[in-house]
Parts: C-alpha cells; structure tokens; sequence
C-alpha cells in the first residue's frame, strides 16, 4: 500500500504544474526547492515524467462532447458550459491507466484509497481526477484547479446509497455536479469508483466547496441545491443522508 502524502509534500497536481512550468515565478522557485530537498517528491516528480512520456507516446485523449442530450437536461441545475456527456467514463479511465494503473470501478493498482477530505459524518467519501492537457491527475482537498480543466468524480461506499454531489463556487453560486437528473443516483457499493460523467470548469475563480451526500433513498436534488444556495456554508443534510467534503482553489492559469 503506498502511504498517504506527508504533510508538506507538494500534491501530483502541484508536481505537474511545476514541470509544465505553470506555476508563477515565486511558488516555482518554492516548489523546486522542496523537490531538491526531499526525496520523496524527488521520485516522484521522475516517476511522474517516465509516466508523461509513456502517456504522451500512447494514451487516447479524452473526449468531452458539449452538447449532448444529458448536458442539456441539466440546464436548469448547472450553467450548460459546466456540464458535459456522460459517456466520457472509458475514455477517462483509459488516459488514467497510463499514469496511474487505474482501472475502471477500481483504485489506482497497488493503492488504496487516498483522497484527502473533510470528514463530516459516515464512512463514504468523493473523490475527482483532473484532466489537463495531456495529463490525468488524482485531485485531492486543497488542489489547486484552472478554468477548463476536465473533472470526473469517484466515490467510495461500503454499502449501496443514492449521490448527490453539489457545490458552491468562488461567487457563492450553488450548482450540482451530480447526477444530471432530478433525483439522487443510486451507486452500488465499492472503492474508488468513477462516476460515468465529466465537467469542464467554468472561468468563476475563488474557493469552491463540493459536497457528496450519500443517503438512503433517491430524495430530489433541487432542494438540495435550494437549501445550499440560501445557507452556502451550511451543505444541506437530510435525514438518511450522509455528507463528504472536498475544497479545491480555482486559479488563472500562468500565461
């Protein structure tokens, strides 16, 4: 089992920045000097290039087609331009096997479970990878995200539940991210599992806080998303629901 980070080593995403040469001069600088220090992320950070070029030489892009029916459905509950076709699953999970080893309905090989998160009640948690570019990224509480990145949930239960996965941006706007229909989508139990719908972000910058609630019957989303519009630091929790929390900063892209 590969451990969890340590406290004070830089996340993959952070890593990946840093080799794109995304990062502004001062956190770059920071970042280099951390790599040079520590081991860890030093092997990591080769890891991650032999990975980068393994990916480049074979792995299939993703593809998010805008339009589709299912983006269209979810109008009324999230602006058009954030939602995208839910038959991106397979191609996800295939970019992410030339990084990661990780298989569709299963952790990364060799790994278990290991998204960072506010724990607020229950044993259920979420989870998201991130695409950009050329890379496929596990993304984690804290990470920082750009406009345009590609993200695509997971999500762990011991047991069957119904999801619902909301969030509330840098402008206090509430949206849900999951599932596209009116109800909660029932999800069977497992580790890790991708949720068979991706969104490409929209250009809002600030801290954005998401929230899964797994609960116990398919209970109606926009309430939901209602409740969390009218009370944005208070996600809602029906009874029967438990909630799972993630913060991700959403940043300008270095030019």
């Amino acid at each position: 089992m590969t451990p969890a980070r340590p406290e004070g080593c830089l996340s993959e995403l952070m890593l990946d920045e840093l080799m794109a040469g995304e990062l502004d001069a001062a956190a770059a600088q920071g970042a280099s000097a951390h790599v040079a220090g520590c081991s860890r992320c030093s092997a990591r950070r080769s890891e991650m290039e032999a990975a980068r070029a393994s990916f480049a030489a074979s792995a299939p892009p993703l593809r998010l087609a805008r339009g589709a029916p299912a983006a269209r459905a979810a109008e009324k509950v999230r602006p058009p331009r954030r939602w995208l076709a839910p038959a991106a699953a397979s191609a996800l999970a295939a970019a992410a096997a030339a990084l990661f080893f990780f298989r569709f309905h299963a952790p990364p090989e060799g790994r278990d479970a290991e998204i960072p998160a506010e724990r607020i009640k229950g044993a259920e948690h979420i989870g998201f990878y991130v695409k950009r570019g050329g890379s496929v990224l596990p993304g984690g509480a804290g990470e920082r995200l750009h406009p345009g990145d590609a993200i695509q949930f997971t999500y762990s239960s011991a047991e069957a539940r119904y999801l619902v996965i909301l969030s509330v941006d840098g402008a206090s706007q509430a949206s849900v991210y999951y599932p596209s229909g009116p109800v909660a989508a029932r999800v069977e139990p497992g580790r890790e599992v991708l949720l068979p719908q991706s969104t490409v972000l929209d250009d809002t910058l600030g801290t954005e806080r998401i929230f899964g609630l797994f609960c116990s019957e398919a209970i109606a989303v926009e309430p939901l998303r209602a409740a969390l519009a009218a009370h944005p630091g208070a996600p809602p929790a029906p009874p029967g629901c438990d909630v799972d929390a993630l913060t991700a900063e959403k940043v300008a892209a270095s030019p």
